[in-house]
C-alpha cells in the first residue's frame, strides 16, 4: 500500500485531499481507526487508557492511503499523482 500523511500545517486533512481525488476519479482508503476508537470494541464494553491514543488519533485524521497494485500501469500512476498534488494546492 501507498500511505500518505498530511502535515497539519497544510491545513488540509484527509478527509478533504480524499474528497478532492474522489472527485477526479481516483479512489482512497482512509488510515485504520485506532482500536480504542473501534466501535465494535466499545460496544463490547473495552476500556482503554483516560489519557487517550494522540498519535493513532493523527494519523486517522490526517493519513489515506493510495491506489495501489501490480496491475497499475505507469501512465495510472502519473494520473494518481498529478491528482495527488492538484488535490493539495486546491485548499
Amino acid at each position: 500500500m501507498y500511505s500518505v500523511e498530511l502535515d497539519p500545517d497544510l491545513g488540509l486533512n484527509a478527509e478533504t485531499v480524499c474528497l478532492n481525488l474522489r472527485k477526479k476519479g481516483i479512489g482512497t482508503r482512509p488510515f485504520f481507526l485506532g482500536l480504542h476508537a473501534q466501535p465494535v470494541l466499545l460496544e463490547m464494553g473495552l476500556k482503554f487508557e483516560p489519557k487517550g491514543f494522540p498519535r493513532a488519533d493523527h494519523a486517522y485524521k490526517y493519513g489515506f492511503y493510495l491506489p495501489s497494485g501490480l496491475t497499475l500501469t505507469e501512465p495510472q500512476v502519473d494520473i494518481i499523482c498529478k491528482g495527488l498534488a492538484q488535490a493539495l494546492e486546491e485548499n
